[in-house]
């Protein structure tokens, strides 16, 4: 879903998201770096359940100390306000290469947030890529199905 950023960097969180959020939940969110480009938010029990994972991993395992660092660095916990917008701040726009409009992408557990244009531009680039990661991953029968079943 496509939302302008304002000028104070803060997007509105969509009706859609919103009424999936349960009572407890609908303020209070934890916002993180993604491993790329983008900025990952998570509710507030999301989120503990990825510590519980962090917290899991042996943290004199140098690739597992990264991840944990990764995830980590910059975390913040942030709130809706009463209009339902959510605030960025400067250092997770510039992560994100956030500019003018955003697109929030619903993950299952957590929503992606990108800047529009990097996200277009991303899309058209991966296209060949997703296919293969699907073949690979999913099987080859997920896309060539066997017709008749």
């Amino acid at each position: 879903m496509k939302l302008p950023l304002d000028s104070k960097g803060r997007i509105m969180l969509p009706s859609g998201y919103k009424k999936q959020l349960p009572q407890e939940e609908s303020n209070g969110f934890m916002l993180t770096k993604g491993n790329g480009n983008f900025l990952m938010l998570y509710t507030a029990s999301q989120w503990k359940k990825v510590e519980e994972k962090l917290d899991t991993l042996n943290d004199y395992n140098e690739k597992a100390m990264e991840l944990k660092f990764s995830m980590m660095n910059g975390a913040s916990p942030i709130e809706m306000d009463a209009a339902g917008r959510i605030v960025l701040s400067n250092r997770m726009k510039a992560h994100a290469g956030l500019v003018k409009n955003v697109i929030m992408l619903g993950m299952s557990d957590y929503v992606v947030i990108w800047d529009a244009a990097a996200y277009e531009i991303a899309e058209k680039i991966d296209s060949e890529r997703k296919k293969m990661l699907t073949g690979k991953i999913l099987g080859a029968n997920f896309l060539n199905p066997i017709k008749g079943t």
